[in-house]
């Protein structure tokens, strides 16, 4: 198998692991804890993301040009590109040292909710977190160096042992009556289990050299590529990790509890869809590279936007007849009638995100060609607009309304601007990528919304066994129609000649 497949294989055998851990984890994690110091521990990671923010974006320049001077076959200016990332780096983590002492003296300020020992155990796991990300810095570019040689199977595998033991001693240390500071260490000590083998693996096995001189030029290059990234970060930071915030200073801990269970469904659905995405984007810069034409990016696009589809719809579909269910049977026990709140929150996000969850591959697309610049600018001002028509409806409809703050900015920014521009500025033929994607989708999707709606109206889903028989009947019938319906022949090949392989290796 080769390091593409593979890396495809085992990115969702990461996503699995990952929906497993938190199918399983969430509800364990949630009652140990509590809601209030749930939300709390929470609350640490959003604020420690707006921290990364001072990367600038310019770890993410690493796979690019990484892939771009090994098809070119050009190694020292590769070295020299390396070295000047990770000084730029070290300068951005100066940055972060920084900031960070001044939130650490304002947490009082910043987040009026918090009292007594809630404050106090934020700032043990703020401490912690932003320590980890400081020592960080550094050494991101490691992260980014084996899928510019598009190797994924090390990395890969490192990810998935590292996940695993930190879910096995997560479960172990709360059995044993540790709180939310002891899983923020368990966190940290994973993420520097992962840098190192990403470190050891790219000098000692991919041969990577940094050699280190400073290069106006290459330092002009970074700073063009990324500044963009850096805009679409603060996007994406205020799409889904300002709504926490927010929450914790206008309620309190127990909403933002209630608000990012709601809001985490959409990060499922993006890991899923990320999974595919992801590995291809190495192919797109060599493409891009060898001047490929644009009716094959769009192929390609489109091509692969059919395979996110066959996930993203089943999980969507699942999501708005038994998601209400599921939340009762999952986390209801701690929550109550909460989990509607819950259930809603994430309707209201999930539905308009799909559209450019299937599209994932047209961002790979614009960073390729280095035209990232105006979806950069269109998304921070939607999202921009997000935060304040958020804040302004969570006043008046709590949680809920800031999720459809972010729905309505979905709409706008993701879903009609985003591809006006692949059409008109990026080349991608979006009527022909729309004729392709919906080709044959019709039908299946009458026949499972009604499959749907019957389902949960006649299974009575108060336990976990009739639960899973709705979703066992459902699934079997989307796979079914899935397979008669929507999926062409050469889709059918690609899931039949995985099924041999892997039945020929095992």
């Amino acid at each position: 198998m080769n390091q593409l497949k593979a890396g495809v294989a085992l990115n969702f055998a990461s996503t699995a692991l990952r929906l497993g851990t938190a199918f399983f984890m969430t509800p364990y994690v949630l009652s140990c804890l509590g809601a209030v110091e749930y939300g709390t521990y929470t609350l640490v990671s959003s604020v420690i993301m707006w921290m990364i923010l001072a990367d600038f974006g310019i770890s993410a320049t690493v796979s690019r040009y990484v892939a771009e001077f090994r098809a070119k076959k050009d190694q020292k200016k590769e070295a020299v590109f390396l070295s000047n990332v990770m000084l730029l780096n070290i300068i951005s983590g100066l940055v972060v040292f920084v900031a960070g002492i001044i939130v650490y003296w304002n947490i009082s300020f910043l987040f009026p909710s918090l009292h007594g020992e809630n404050l106090e155990n934020f700032k043990v796991m703020y401490l912690i977190s932003f320590s980890y990300t400081v020592l960080y810095f550094p050494f991101k570019v490691f992260a980014g160096i084996p899928a510019g040689h598009q190797k994924f199977i090390v990395p890969g595998l490192i990810n998935i042992a590292s996940a695993m033991l930190a879910v096995a001693a997560s479960v172990l240390f709360l059995w044993w009556g540790y709180k939310a500071i002891t899983l923020v260490i368990i966190n940290v000590a994973s993420g520097f289990a992962i840098l190192a083998g990403s470190i050891f693996y790219s000098i000692k096995s991919l041969g990577t050299r940094i050699q280190w001189e400073i290069s106006p030029e290459i330092v002009k290059i970074i700073l063009k590529y990324s500044c963009w990234i850096f805009v679409g970060s603060i996007a994406d930071l205020l799409y889904w990790k300002t709504g926490n915030i927010i929450i914790a200073r206008t309620s309190g801990p127990m909403d933002v509890t209630l608000f990012s269970l709601g809001i985490n469904f959409s990060n499922y659905f993006i890991i899923v869809s990320s999974a595919v995405a992801g590995v291809f984007f190495p192919k797109i810069v060599s493409m891009v590279a060898l001047n490929q034409t644009n009716q094959a990016l769009t192929r390609l696009m489109a091509r692969v936007g059919r395979l996110q589809l066959l996930f993203i719809g089943l999980l969507m579909m699942g999501f708005i007849f038994f998601g209400q269910q599921f939340l009762t049977l999952w986390v209801g026990r701690t929550l109550g009638s909460s989990t509607y709140i819950c259930w809603i929150i994430g309707l209201l996000v999930v539905i308009p995100l799909s559209l450019p969850l299937v599209q994932n591959l047209g961002i790979q697309i614009v960073q390729a060609k280095n035209m990232h610049n105006y979806r950069a600018v269109i998304l921070l001002l939607i999202a921009v607009c997000n935060v304040i028509v958020g804040y302004m409806l969570s006043k008046s409809f709590g949680a809920p309304g800031l999720a459809a703050g972010t729905a309505l900015s979905l709409i706008c920014g993701q879903c009609i601007a985003m591809n006006y521009f692949y059409h008109k500025k990026v080349g991608i033929n979006i009527k022909v990528f729309f004729s392709r994607l919906l080709k044959g989708s019709l039908l299946p999707a009458l026949i499972l919304s009604a499959t749907g709606a019957l389902l949960a109206r006649l299974i009575p889903m108060s336990s976990l066994v009739p639960f899973f028989t709705g979703i066992f009947l459902f699934t079997a019938c989307y796979i079914l129609c899935a397979w008669l319906f929507y999926m062409n022949d050469s889709e059918k090949s690609l899931i039949l000649n995985t099924f041999r392989r892997f039945r020929k290796n095992t």
